[in-house]
């Protein structure tokens, strides 16, 4: 996936997470961002964390977004 991020302001990058397989009961993911090429400290992203919640149901999608 790729999205031009612009040179001024911000811009909101989404992410698709998709349940590859159903389950028995409801799944639950945790994700946060962390440095890599781009970091906090040049202000190149802004941090996100949270928790994606799957029913269990197989090619669920769930998105998230990061700016």
């Amino acid at each position: 996936m790729t999205l031009a991020e612009g040179n001024s302001g911000a811009t909101a990058f989404s992410f698709t997470v998709t349940l590859n397989a159903a389950v028995d009961s409801a799944v639950s993911v945790n994700y946060s961002t962390a440095d890599g090429t781009a970091t906090l400290a040049d202000n190149d992203y802004a941090s996100a964390a949270g928790m994606l919640n799957f029913t269990g149901t197989a090619g669920e999608t769930k998105t998230l977004t990061v700016t």
